[in-house]
């Protein structure tokens, strides 16, 4: 039997100096899909990334979905011989075209980093593949950013098998815009969350990781990297409340540091000195489950909006409620708005 997904498209879009209404949307069919990751080209269209899981002969593929509203849609699936490609984040570049960044893995436990452009129209202009060296076997893409020297930095993780089981390393790479790879770093004893964030250090070409990673089952909640991604420093917050499953930070102007997290079940949010010195902190109770979003659970617009997101999950047999919180907080981290946005978890 066919798995049925539902893929709910949801935009909220804050009020800064204008307003625009939201909207959703679901799109339903026959094949087990998810959704990564959503842009806003400079058009007004959006774009969402995710995956067509393999199912019943059906090979996994990226699905790229496109759309204005829920009358205007597309949906695109994008398929290379007998590879498996696994797209994470999109770059719009100043060209107006799309900088895809993931992954692309071959039969064989073979694989690597896959970069390439699309026009906006999803034809292909360049396409780059560097396979990770033995004995890794495929890359899962993270986190990006684009740094100073509007260079494309990538933390993910590079698994390798042994004695069937996979294990799995910090992967760090650097490639330019026309994907040219500048170097890259697998810091053998360094094993690492799936939630944490890459964020480039104020006033230098170092790049911080923040989240759970650990050195030989040493806990680390920050890694300092030079402008090669060789590792210059470590350590931890000493944050009660979090950073044990640290998720998603953010420099602000004056740089402080917000970081999202969750402790047993329960979402809290940060606020830090460039030096890493706890200012304030605040924590939220909720159902279940109670943790901030996968990807990019916290946003900047200015010192007085910064949005803060988090999924709220009662267990499904429970009479509750599932779904997500919006926040809008300040940089001292004072609460100026909320919403809700959900039901019944039966559905």
């Amino acid at each position: 039997m066919k798995k049925l997904i539902l893929i709910l498209l949801t935009l909220l879009t804050a009020i800064v100096s204008f307003s625009q209404n939201s909207f959703e949307f679901t799109i339903s069919n026959s094949f087990f899909e998810v959704v990564n990751s959503t842009n806003e080209t400079n058009s007004g269209e959006y774009i969402s990334l995710g995956q067509r899981r393999p199912d019943e002969g059906q090979p996994g593929c990226p699905l790229i979905i496109k759309y204005t509203n829920s009358q205007d849609t597309s949906i695109n699936l994008i398929q290379k011989g007998d590879s498996l490609i696994s797209v994470r984040f999109l770059h719009l570049l100043n060209n107006n075209n799309y900088l895809f960044i993931g992954s692309l893995r071959f039969e064989g436990d073979s694989g690597g980093l896959y970069i390439w452009e699309m026009t906006p129209e999803l034809e292909p202009v360049w396409e780059s593949y560097y396979q990770l060296p033995q004995p890794y076997a495929f890359l899962l893409v993270l986190d990006y950013l684009v740094d100073n020297d509007n260079n494309i930095v990538i933390s993910g993780d590079a698994y390798y098998p042994y004695m069937k089981t996979y294990y799995d390393h910090l992967y760090m790479a650097k490639i330019n815009l026309q994907g040219q790879l500048i170097s890259y770093n697998i810091p053998a004893p360094y094993e690492r969350s799936i939630a944490s964030s890459l964020l480039e250090k104020p006033g230098s070409n170092n790049y911080y990781l923040i989240g759970r990673s650990n050195i030989n089952m040493n806990p680390k909640e920050w890694i300092e990297f030079d402008e090669g991604l060789n590792i210059v420093g470590s350590g931890m917050f000493g944050w009660e409340y979090g950073l044990g499953a640290g998720n998603d930070a953010i420099f602000l102007n004056n740089g402080n540091l917000i970081i999202t997290s969750h402790h047993f079940g329960e979402f809290s949010l940060g606020l830090f000195d460039q030096f890493f010195n706890l200012i304030k902190d605040t924590i939220f109770s909720g159902g279940d489950d109670y943790i901030p979003f996968n990807n990019k659970s916290i946003g900047y617009i200015s010192d007085d909006i910064i949005w803060i997101g988090a999924d709220y999950d009662d267990m499904y047999w429970l009479q509750g409620t599932s779904g997500f919180y919006l926040y809008i907080y300040d940089s001292e981290l004072n609460l100026k708005a909320q919403k809700f946005y959900g039901g019944d978890t039966r559905y």
